[in-house]
């Protein structure tokens, strides 16, 4: 059995590698390109960003040491889980008129390997502002049928993630990482991972 292994929080979520078969690119957050803090973060992070770069959508944020971001800033508070950095996103966000979420994608080292069992381990963790907790996180491995989505601020339902939260487990922890893991057979297509909320609104 090969092993992916990512540390995940929600509006925070952590990514680690700690294993030599880990295929996730920057697991760790800690690679970027550009980290400037003054007069307001400025960043490239190396691997990591929204399915839909061209859109509007907004991509998860790169919280960080380097950007006086970690632990504290604009009301949360949060650790990662190791190393220095983590991602701040949306996986389900009520608006006035309508409910939002946020994908991140990496792509991974390697293609996986068809008819190989991978297990995937992530954490999450709610921002302490939150106003909801839910149970729909979940881990998507694809190919590049990922490049079709076009709109990424709506929840992806046509897509079904490998790994899923089980449902009722709703998460509402906001100091503690709470674990959730699963595996799943790849078809030999799966070069990229797609993190976020894949249920519906209901």
């Amino acid at each position: 059995m090969r092993k992916l292994v990512f540390f995940y929080i929600l509006f925070c979520f952590n990514v680690k590698a700690q294993h030599i078969g880990n295929y996730v690119t920057n697991g760790s957050f800690e690679e970027y390109d550009i980290c400037e803090s003054f007069p307001f973060p400025k960043y490239l992070l190396k691997n990591w960003g929204s399915p839909c770069p061209d859109s509007l959508d907004p991509a998860p944020i790169w919280k960080s040491v380097c950007l006086n971001t970690v632990p504290s800033y604009g009301g949360r508070y949060q650790y990662p889980r190791s190393g220095e950095a983590y991602l701040y996103t949306l996986f389900y966000y009520k608006g006035f008129l309508s409910t939002k979420r946020m994908y991140a994608k990496n792509r991974l080292k390697a293609t996986l390997q068809a008819g190989i069992t991978y297990c995937v381990k992530f954490y999450v963790n709610i921002a302490n502002p939150s106003t909801y907790a839910i149970d729909g996180f979940g881990a998507y491995f694809c190919g590049s049928e990922i490049d079709t989505i076009n709109y990424c601020f709506v929840p992806l339902t046509y897509l079904t993630p490998q790994v899923q939260n089980p449902q009722g487990n709703i998460i509402t922890d906001t100091l503690n990482w709470v674990a959730i893991t699963g595996t799943f057979v790849a078809n030999g297509t799966e070069k990229y991972l797609l993190l976020g909320n894949f249920l519906s609104d209901d």
